[in-house]
């Protein structure tokens, strides 16, 4: 009878662990890894040349004017196509933007 309990508690979680370490490993861990490496001046050729620069890459980023160009383009991209579903839905195009837009904006455009 004890068996049966704890099978019975453990299934749910068996069941959906493939599909959580995948999330993790695909999805979670690349994100993070792409914020720490943003932090660093990397040499792809030679890995010792690769250092610690922290805000500057972010400095360098958002003080040039294709940035601000590209994001504007992504703002009005986004609400466009995400307004334009033909529904009289108010709150529609603003959730659908808030859940695309980290999809469509990259976080961090080339330098």
């Amino acid at each position: 009878m004890k068996h049966y309990r704890i099978k019975k508690i453990l299934t749910p979680y068996l069941l959906v662990a493939p599909a959580v370490i995948g999330i993790l490993l695909f999805c979670i861990y690349p994100i993070f890894s792409l914020v720490k490496l943003s932090f660093y001046d990397v040499n792809m050729l030679n890995a010792s040349k690769t250092k610690f620069v922290g805000l500057t890459n972010y400095s360098r980023m958002f003080a040039k004017d294709s940035f601000s160009k590209s994001m504007a383009n992504t703002v009005i991209y986004s609400f466009v196509t995400n307004g334009s579903d033909g529904r009289n839905d108010r709150s529609t195009g603003s959730r659908k933007y808030a859940c695309s837009s980290p999809i469509l904006s990259p976080p961090f455009p080339s330098p």
